[in-house]
């Protein structure tokens, strides 16, 4: 099914195109191939090439599933895309489907194929139609794939203060933090219950608990996490800045990760000396990172990183 969207610039509420397109954003392994069942097809099979086209496998975060999906765009497009969602056949998505996505790529459109059925199994597992039809398409309920595009979302826009439009007036920026503080308090309260209900007896000190995000609110980070994406970071014009800041962030944490503690603050300092292994390490390092303003962040990785630089 196509269907392009002219509103969508404008609008910050979010559809199943939207969402979609802006969650599909990690990268994961799905096995594109031929799956045993379809090999007749193979002989005749077209093959797009990537020419002018970005195109590879993806997840879509779905609560606390990542559901794979196999992804293709305009290399270059500078401006909000079309958007097709390929919906497999019962052999899920194979070579033919993600080679669909690149033909819909070459026209214009932003392709997405998710992989609908990866909860009940592999279909690359089974030898013939009616396997699969029994293993898997049977124990996959419709209701199942479309509440997972769109229950969080419902939940979401039942906030009083959620926007159905953004015109960028004083009104609509208050309602805009009004919403922020919300949905924050909710993720908090209820992450903090749920951690204290599956860790009874303990002194909750760090990494004596371990902390519980249910999914509920694991699926409605990811909502938010799709508006910035389509909204912002894929605005072509601001690549490239945040490519730098990934970049930056990324030296800053290995080079305070390999200084043993040197450059942390008292409060982190006293967590890294209790931290054992790699894992609680590398927690006290993105703890650290965290809590640094932008303008802090650049003046420790110019003083650790850019001295060196300027050495070489």
């Amino acid at each position: 099914m196509t269907k392009k969207t002219e509103q969508d610039i404008q609008t910050v509420a979010a559809d199943r195109r939207s969402f979609m397109k802006a969650s599909a954003i990690t990268a994961t392994s799905i096995g594109v191939g031929f799956v045993a069942a379809s090999e007749p097809v193979m002989a005749a099979a077209i093959e797009t090439d990537f020419t002018g086209i970005k195109a590879g496998e993806q997840m879509i975060p779905v609560g606390s599933f990542q559901m794979p999906a196999y992804v293709s765009r305009p290399d270059k497009a500078k401006a909000k895309l079309p958007i097709v969602i390929v919906a497999s056949e019962i052999f899920g998505v194979h070579e033919y489907i993600a080679d669909v996505t690149r033909r819909f790529a070459k026209l214009g459109y932003l392709a997405i194929a998710p992989e609908f059925f990866t909860r009940a199994g592999d279909p690359n597992t089974f030898g013939t139609v009616a396997e699969i039809q029994k293993n898997i398409v049977a124990q996959t309920p419709d209701s199942q794939v479309l509440n997972d595009l769109q229950a969080a979302l419902d939940r979401l826009q039942v906030n009083p203060n959620w926007l159905k439009i953004w015109n960028g007036l004083p009104r609509e920026a208050g309602q805009l933090k009004n919403l922020t503080s919300s949905v924050i308090g909710s993720f908090v309260s209820r992450t903090t219950q749920a951690t204290f209900a599956a860790n009874p007896g303990s002194s909750f000190a760090r990494y004596a608990a371990n902390v519980v995000v249910p999914h509920e609110v694991e699926a409605e980070i990811a909502i938010f996490k799709g508006l910035v994406s389509y909204f912002l970071m894929s605005t072509e014009k601001r690549r490239p800045f945040y490519e730098w800041q990934r970049t930056l962030l990324t030296e800053l944490a290995d080079e305070l990760l390999a200084s043993n503690g040197e450059y942390l603050d008292p409060y982190s300092l006293s967590a890294w000396n209790l931290a054992v292994t790699a894992e609680q390490k590398h927690r006290v390092i993105v703890d650290q990172i965290a809590v640094f303003t932008d303008a802090a962040a650049l003046k420790l990785h110019n003083a650790l990183i850019g001295s060196k630089r300027r050495t070489i």
